[in-house]
């Protein structure tokens, strides 16, 4: 499977839980439509990729990536992972946040 397939988002996972409410169903579904979501992931997996930077955690990538919905990197890295596109590290603290979060690298 390629990069291109994972991200087309023609079979895409549910994005909500289903205890989320409609206004999580109804963005879940606009970023999975629009495209967003596999533009994101395209975005984050171009960037490790290109990086020299050690591991990062989400709020790191987001932050160097000049995304200012951070939160949207920690989604899309979950699914990436999922995906079998990246790989959770160790925790350690993060320098954005100061709290401990997992870090990613390209699988």
């Amino acid at each position: 499977m390629t990069t291109g397939d994972l991200f087309d988002d023609q079979h895409p996972r549910r994005r909500a839980r289903k205890s989320d409410p409609d206004t999580s169903h109804e963005a879940a579904q606009h970023v999975t439509k629009t495209g967003k979501a596999s533009a994101m992931k395209r975005r984050i997996l171009d960037f490790l990729r290109a990086t020299t930077k050690p591991p990062m955690t989400a709020f790191e990538i987001a932050d160097s990536m000049g995304v200012r919905e951070r939160a949207t990197v920690g989604r899309r890295t979950g699914e990436m992972e999922k995906d079998g596109t990246l790989r959770r590290l160790a925790k350690r603290r993060c320098a954005i946040t100061g709290r401990s979060a997992a870090t990613w690298e390209v699988k």
